[in-house]
């Protein structure tokens, strides 16, 4: 039997979703569109859209709705923190003029991992 995945999708202030066993996992990414992880997959660090996040445990689908988030994937551990998350598509995932302030939080997040995975090598 082949490693599985954990995943891990969490907002600043609350953990949404810690799954084992997840085959596999898709999102959106900002710059490069689609994106399916599976077990084995590369380290990868990068911007996500907000919208439907999908992951497979057993043959069972699942979906999540998520704000903007950073994708961190090592080993066979994925980590999504989002902004706003757990939302319904009749939500919005931020107040407006809060648009910048999501975009400068992000960028904060992603250095710091990003900073993180230097220090270990």
């Amino acid at each position: 039997m082949y490693p599985k995945l954990h995943l891990r999708v969490i907002t600043p202030t609350e953990r949404l979703l810690d799954q084992e066993g997840v085959e596999a996992f898709a999102c959106t990414m900002k710059e490069a569109g689609a994106l399916e992880i599976m077990p084995g997959h590369l380290p990868l660090i990068g911007v996500t859209e907000p919208g439907t996040v999908e992951y497979l445990v057993g043959e069972d689908v699942k979906e999540l709705q998520v704000g903007t988030g950073i994708l961190d994937v090592e080993k066979n551990s994925v980590t999504l923190l989002v902004i706003g998350g757990g939302l319904s598509k009749s939500e919005s995932p931020a107040e407006e003029g809060s648009e910048k302030k999501t975009e400068r939080l992000l960028d904060t997040y992603l250095n710091q991992l990003q900073e993180m995975r230097k220090e270990k090598e």
